[in-house]
């Protein structure tokens, strides 16, 4: 894998079918990456990532931040899990 990835900042606010088809035309051209937040689209782009790697999570590698409300180590456990 190189450094080619996906960043979902803007997902999760409207338009739901077209952002997880994105990702998925994204995957299945090598951008196996995606970045996202718990924070994007107020928890939405994570959504959006878990509906487009559904059935296809071991193809892809995922990175989520936690956000600041969440430093402390049982926030981020907390924030963790949730992401999941």
């Amino acid at each position: 894998m190189g450094n080619d990835g996906q960043v979902t900042w803007k997902y999760g606010k409207q338009k739901e079918k077209e952002e997880v088809e994105a990702l998925r035309f994204g995957i299945r051209n090598g951008l196996t990456l995606i970045d996202t937040a718990e924070e994007y689209g107020n928890g939405g782009a994570e959504k959006i990532v878990g509906q487009a790697i559904h059935g296809i999570r071991n193809d892809v590698f995922l990175v989520t931040k936690v956000s600041a409300k969440n430093y402390s180590y049982k926030g981020v456990l907390r924030a963790a899990e949730a992401s999941l």
